[in-house]
């Protein structure tokens, strides 16, 4: 299900699927850390994502810089 989600997020928002999958797996991983029902995993997961992208479209941030992003609003982590 996971790669399905990916590929539709790559589509919708034109954003390379490496970059997508990499950003997805990142999510992923941060919210599996504090997880106590598992089975909303996938969804929350794509919601997250799918707000990175917009909030990354709007702010004409390039690809490159999606995994700065946090899930707070918008805000770029300093690296």
């Amino acid at each position: 299900m996971d790669e399905r989600e990916i590929r539709s997020l790559s589509d919708r928002s034109g954003v390379e699927v490496g970059e997508v999958r990499a950003l997805f797996h990142q999510e992923s991983a941060r919210l599996r850390m504090g997880a106590k029902i598992g089975s909303y995993l996938a969804v929350l997961t794509t919601a997250n994502v799918r707000g990175m992208l917009r909030r990354a479209a709007r702010h004409k941030r390039l690809p490159r810089h999606l995994h700065c992003w946090e899930d707070d609003g918008g805000t770029v982590r300093p690296r």
